[in-house]
């Protein structure tokens, strides 16, 4: 069996994923990847099973961002660029 990748493995996903749905693709592949999809039904987003593939996501009221790098996500949804104090304080101090 030959390897795919590139452009021919992006059109290979989306055949199956058209084919069978989002979840059936997500079980069956492996490696690293971080997919998202907009389909008829909505947003899908997923990653590999051990979270190899970055996938960073916000959803907020006037909508949603997926990136592989979470500056992106923060360049797109314009978020303040510092750390939410509440967060951090929740994290390190229970």
């Amino acid at each position: 069996m030959s390897r795919v990748q590139g452009d021919e493995l992006a059109v290979a996903i989306l055949t199956r994923v058209v084919d069978s749905g989002l979840d059936q693709i997500a079980v069956s592949l492996r490696g690293s990847f971080a997919i998202v999809f907009l389909g008829p039904d909505g947003l899908a987003i997923c990653r590999d099973h051990l979270g190899l593939g970055s996938l960073f996501y916000r959803s907020a009221g006037h909508g949603a961002w997926a990136a592989s790098e979470a500056k992106q996500i923060v360049a797109g949804s314009e978020i303040r660029r510092e750390p939410d104090l509440e967060v951090v304080e929740a994290l390190f101090l229970g």
